[in-house]
């Protein structure tokens, strides 16, 4: 199995045989509803796009990484830097079964990016097991020579006129074949099929000998859906979260080639803007906020463009990637992520920001009456960061272009940039601009 590591919007050097895999691969990734193409095809190539994490074919393993330094992005540190930021990302998406304090005592850079996905499962399930496997009450029908629980009696005439001695009966068990663990069984068998380091294979054998009375399943929307997560068993949300993502990127008919087929997928643009948001909200206090008071994705704070006419009814939602206001007063703050590269002042005085995302942060503006409000990409050398006043506007709300630096290690922060330090002073900046 080859293994090819390559950022955002990179060509993916591999031969004829490699590229028509994928191309299998994609067009059944794009009758999917809602999914479009994860490559770019063109002049007998193919490039990677916006979705990061890991593609999986047969003889071939491509490892897509976010582009967070376009100077050395390529290089084999530019790459590592990537990974280990990829996952600090992941850890705050709260999908995926592990928090940045798990990532410290991994020596991620003498493992592939899939491992270190696979091992991270892993653990944590191993780990919830061991606090106790889910439990529920199921419902079972039985022909047995004694009563237990109710007699069917429907049933009980149809089958046992001839066998006086037996009763057809329902009654509630509680089990372990519940609908949450079967997902996880069938998780665990998938990617000891995937993994090839020994050690992770030997956790996930261990977690299958637990669910070793549950059935199995090749999970499906509908299996998904039938999980109730309660008090006694939310723990498990991210495990699920994770392998609803693991069985995304599969058909829901397997056969032998499709088995030789894996993907864990993430959109760029949405893992950075969660990234924020939650990271935000989560140091709410140092950044001068009360936790309350942060909502992702307007939470409680719906507002709507426009009003038909007609029905009267409220259309075109507007949905901030995060909002920060008390109750129902005017936000203190907006701000919307934007996974672009901008180009440098030398370049463009406008750094190249879409008039359509200016245009959004002035509906945000307007309609949530909001003073500051922000649009951040991740950093780009040469680009200055820019404050921009409404036009004609009294209460002087102003839309800022800032960008936040990526390219070093955000879990230890070490070198000259302090990852916390850096979005605290972009989210705190209260002067207007002159």
């Amino acid at each position: 199995m080859i293994t090819i590591s390559v950022c955002e919007n990179r060509k993916i050097d591999c031969d004829a045989r490699q590229r028509k895999e994928l191309k299998v691969f994609d067009d059944a990734w794009c009758a999917k509803p809602g999914k479009s193409s994860l490559f770019d095809w063109r002049h007998n190539e193919v490039l990677s796009r916006n979705y990061v994490g890991v593609v999986q074919v047969p003889g071939l393993t491509v490892e897509i990484l976010p582009k967070i330094d376009r100077n050395r992005t390529d290089s084999a540190g530019g790459k590592i830097l990537a990974q280990h930021n990829l996952l600090y990302m992941l850890s705050y998406t709260g999908n995926i079964p592990f928090e940045e304090r798990e990532l410290a005592g991994l020596k991620l850079e003498k493992m592939p990016l899939l491992e270190v996905l696979i091992r991270l499962f892993s653990n944590r399930l191993l780990e919830e097991l061991r606090r106790g496997v889910d439990h529920a009450y199921v419902n079972r029908e039985e022909n047995l020579p004694r009563i237990k629980g109710k007699i069917l009696m429907n049933r009980h005439l149809l089958v046992n006129a001839a066998h006086r001695e037996r009763f057809y009966v329902g009654f509630d068990e509680f089990l372990d074949d519940t609908p949450l663990n079967r997902i996880l069984k069938a998780t665990s068998r998938r990617l000891i099929s995937v993994s090839s380091n020994a050690d992770t294979q030997r956790l996930l054998m261990e977690t299958t000998a637990i669910f070793d009375e549950v059935g199995d399943i090749f999970p499906d929307t509908h299996h998904f859906d039938k999980v109730h997560l309660h008090r006694n068993n939310e723990r498990f949300q991210a495990l699920l979260d994770f392998s609803r993502i693991v069985w995304q990127g599969q058909s829901p008919n397997p056969s032998a080639g499709d088995s030789r087929t894996f993907s864990l997928l993430f959109p760029m643009e949405q893992l950075f803007e969660l990234f924020i948001a939650r990271y935000i909200r989560r140091h709410a206090e140092e950044f001068g906020f009360d936790r309350r008071d942060v909502h992702i994705q307007s939470e409680s704070c719906t507002k709507y463009l426009l009003r038909d006419e007609t029905s009267n009814t409220l259309k075109f939602k507007l949905l901030p990637d995060l909002l920060v206001a008390k109750g129902k007063t005017a936000p203190q703050l907006i701000l919307d992520t934007k996974w672009k590269c901008l180009k440098s002042d030398d370049e463009d005085k406008k750094n190249g920001v879409p008039q359509a995302d200016m245009y959004q942060m002035y509906a945000y503006a307007n309609r949530f009456n909001c003073t500051d409000n922000v649009l951040l990409y991740p950093d780009v050398t040469g680009v200055i960061p820019k404050t921009y006043l409404l036009e004609d506007d009294l209460s002087s709300k102003r839309i800022r272009v800032a960008v936040i630096h990526l390219n070093h290690d955000l879990l230890t922060s070490t070198g000259r940039i302090d990852f916390k330090a850096d979005l605290y002073r972009i989210v705190t900046i209260k002067e207007a601009a002159q």
